[in-house]
């Protein structure tokens, strides 16, 4: 639990949140139920219910997405490699690196995979 609490980490996965299906507030709840993060949140219950239900759906859907593009081979075993390595790299990434740069990094890679 301790990494989700760097800043660097933060600002670097709130950046690439803002690019993902995910509303911040779903990330919240979905880190919440996985006991990875401790944060109050501040919601009606019916609303925190609705969300996890909306989450658990997106994430549904993104894992038959995943593999309807490698079924089809729109996305390769190097391009989920390669996106698993970034995801890692994110993962220990210390306060040496700038937030910016890391996000460029991963835009780059992103659009070289995404080439159509």
């Amino acid at each position: 639990m301790k990494r989700f609490e760097s800043t660097n980490f933060i600002g670097i996965t709130q950046k690439i949140g803002e690019k993902s299906l995910f509303t911040e507030r779903q990330l919240e709840i979905i880190l919440r139920k996985l006991n990875k993060l401790e944060v109050e949140l501040k919601m009606s219950r019916g609303s925190y219910y609705r969300q996890v239900g909306q989450a658990r759906e997106k994430l549904v859907s993104f894992c038959y997405t995943l593999i309807l593009l490698r079924s089809l081979e729109i996305l390769s075993k190097d391009d989920i490699v390669v996106i698993s390595k970034v995801a890692d790299q994110i993962s220990i990434v210390e306060g040496e690196v700038g937030v910016d740069e890391v996000v460029d990094v991963v835009d780059e890679v992103i659009r070289r995979i995404c080439k159509l």
